[in-house]
C-alpha cells in the first residue's frame, strides 16, 4: 500500500481549492458577457462581465500588500479568510445589481491577491527544504 506524502498532499489539496475558486469566478465573468447580459430583460450591460473582469485583475494587485502580516497571522488563516472575500461577488449576482457586481469584484480581488501570497507562504512553511521546489513545481501545475 502506497503512502501519501503530506507536504504532496498539503499542496496538492491547496491547488485544487484555489483552481476551482478561480474557475468559479471566471465563470461568473463569463456568465455576466453572456447569458445575463440580455439587456431587455435584466437591464445589464454586455460588457459588465470584462468591466469585472478588470476591476477584479487590478485591485488583486494590493494582495501584495498582505505578505509583511504573514510573518504574525498564521498562513492557513489568511487563506480561509481572503477565501470568504469571493462570496460578494455572488452575492451581487444574485440580485443583479451593477453596484453590487463591482464592489463584488472589488473585494474578490482583493482576496483573489491574498490568497495567491498566502498560498506561497503557506507551501514554502510546509515544506522541506530540498522539495520546495518540486512542491512549488506540483502548485502551479495543479492549480
Amino acid at each position: 500500500m502506497a503512502v501519501i506524502n503530506v507536504e504532496v498532499w498539503n499542496v496538492c489539496v491547496a491547488s485544487i481549492i484555489l483552481m476551482l475558486l478561480n474557475a468559479t469566478c471566471s465563470a461568473g465573468f463569463n456568465m455576466l458577457n453572456t447569458s445575463l447580459a440580455d439587456s431587455n430583460r435584466t437591464g445589464m450591460d454586455s460588457k459588465l462581465g470584462y468591466l469585472c473582469s478588470s476591476i477584479y485583475s487590478f485591485v488583486s494587485l494590493a494582495g501584495s500588500l498582505i505578505a509583511p502580516f504573514l510573518t504574525v497571522i498564521p498562513s492557513r488563516f489568511v487563506l480561509f479568510c481572503s477565501s470568504l472575500l469571493y462570496v460578494p461577488f455572488y452575492i451581487g449576482m444574485i440580485f443583479l445589481d451593477k453596484i453590487a457586481i463591482f464592489s463584488g469584484s472589488a473585494v474578490t480581488g482583493i482576496g483573489d491577491g491574498i490568497i495567491w501570497v498566502a498560498i506561497h507562504d503557506y507551501i514554502v512553511r510546509v515544506s522541506r527544504k530540498e522539495n520546495l521546489v518540486r512542491n512549488m513545481s506540483l502548485f502551479t501545475f495543479v492549480s
